[in-house]
């Protein structure tokens, strides 16, 4: 049961849409304006697979992360374990 009219209801529903559409404006116009920096964000979420706060300062400055990829270390790694095993035989 409503506590309130329909006229009201109405107007809640008219209110909430206003907000709803300017929340979703300002976010797209933020989405457009910053797309270069979320992109150069995402290539580097796709190679290194996490960021840090400072990793990701760099970024939007302009600069290039040059740390090892997960990749990279694994292959590290995998080289020490085989060096290892023949340094055995």
């Amino acid at each position: 049961e409503k506590e309130y009219s329909e006229k009201t209801a109405e107007t809640i529903d008219t209110e909430v849409k206003k907000l709803t559409d300017q929340a979703y404006k300002q976010a797209r116009e933020l989405v457009v304006s910053n797309k270069d920096s979320l992109e150069r964000i995402a290539k580097a979420l796709l190679k290194y697979e996490t960021l840090d706060a400072d990793d990701v300062k760099l970024i939007l400055e302009g600069g290039e992360l040059t740390k090892p990829t997960i990749s990279d270390l694994l292959a590290a790694e995998q080289s020490k374990a085989e060096d290892n095993s023949k340094d055995k035989d």
